[in-house]
């Protein structure tokens, strides 16, 4: 068990007047997508920042898990226990916008 756990993937142009997005990509893709047109509108699909934003996250991400096995913060806890479910979205600049917190398995 981790405190954090990742779910990543997809990936959506950020042309506002495009819609084309792909939810089957997985994240260990993302470096294949990098800088390429999108192939509806041919804005870039995949942007540096986006990405480098993306690694700092899973990285910072598997920091904090580390700590929370290294002191056995998690040991008590049940597997069943509601999660923290918060949705990201990135927008081409790196900035990131989270969604609506939601609680699962309440």
């Amino acid at each position: 068990m981790k405190a954090i756990e990742t779910n990543i993937y997809g990936i959506k142009c950020d042309n506002p007047n495009c819609d084309y997005q792909d939810m089957t990509v997985k994240y260990e893709d993302y470096p294949n997508l990098l800088n390429k047109p999108c192939p509806k509108c041919g804005d870039n699909l995949l942007t540096q920042e986006d990405f480098d934003r993306t690694e700092t996250l899973v990285h910072n991400i598997e920091m904090v898990n580390k700590l929370y096995e290294k002191y056995g913060l998690l040991d008590n806890v049940s597997p069943d226990e509601p999660r923290v479910v918060v949705p990201v979205e990135m927008d081409g600049t790196g900035n990131m916008k989270l969604g609506e917190l939601r609680v699962e398995g309440k």
